[in-house]
């Protein structure tokens, strides 16, 4: 890990929002996502759901897996220097298949995680309307638009919350 690791000031936003959301998916923090030696018996790499890598950023679907599962992961800071040569990663393809990868785990190992940013939308938007209707800035069209948004809401959470109970009945122990 090291001011390396952040890289160039293009890649910097693509790197802490990739970090971020890295996070989010696992509820922990992670010093580093990518570098780093791991050391792992095969047997529990096979019980390991990798269904999102496809040899693509292994080391990520590997780290975030592990986690998600409630694995012993340990993080202990390792050098990083600047890379001699030109790197094979193509910046937009592989931050959007990085990303692809993110959003496919935090949809197996938590999907109330994925839906909660809509539903927090649709409350927002709720609020928002049911606070114009209130100022009386317009009486017909906001409370029934923040009803919708409400309404929507509520169905949004009942289908996450169906779905991560699914999830945990049907998942192997």
């Amino acid at each position: 890990t090291g001011s390396a690791f952040w890289g160039s000031a293009i890649k910097l936003p693509a790197r802490m929002i990739f970090h971020q959301l890295a996070e989010f998916v696992t509820g922990q923090k992670i010093p580093d996502l990518n570098s780093g030696m791991r050391i792992f018996r095969r047997d529990d790499l096979k019980s390991v759901e990798l269904k999102f890598s496809q040899g693509f950023s292994f080391t990520t679907t590997l780290t975030v897996a592990y986690i998600s599962e409630n694995r012993t992961v340990r993080f202990s800071p390792i050098p990083y220097h600047h890379r001699i040569g030109r790197s094979k990663v193509h910046m937009i393809r592989d931050t959007l298949r990085a990303a692809q990868i993110l959003i496919q785990a935090v949809s197996f190992y938590n999907p109330l995680k994925a839906i909660l940013p809509f539903v927090l939308l649709q409350g927002v938007f709720a609020f928002f309307f049911f606070l114009i209707w209130f100022l009386g800035a317009s009486s017909r069209v906001a409370p029934f638009v923040a009803s919708i948004f409400l309404v929507g809401a509520c169905i949004t959470s009942a289908i996450a919350m169906a779905i991560d109970v699914f999830r945990t009945a049907t998942r192997k122990k």
